[in-house]
């Protein structure tokens, strides 16, 4: 998950299109919420990192 997640926020902060919902439509509800919790945990990290460029 932690790899998928790390992912998908790169490609969201190179400006690319990706649809996480789509990312994590077939998994368990544990995996989708452990997914969406690293997604967030990564895209808080390159959210900082667009603020001090």
């Amino acid at each position: 998950m932690d790899f998928l997640a790390s992912t998908v926020a790169f490609l969201e902060f190179q400006g690319r299109e990706v649809d996480a919902n789509g990312v994590a439509g077939n998994m368990s509800r544990e995996q989708s919420d452990s997914f969406f919790e690293r997604l967030n945990h990564y895209r808080s990290i390159y959210k900082k990192q667009a603020q001090t460029a």
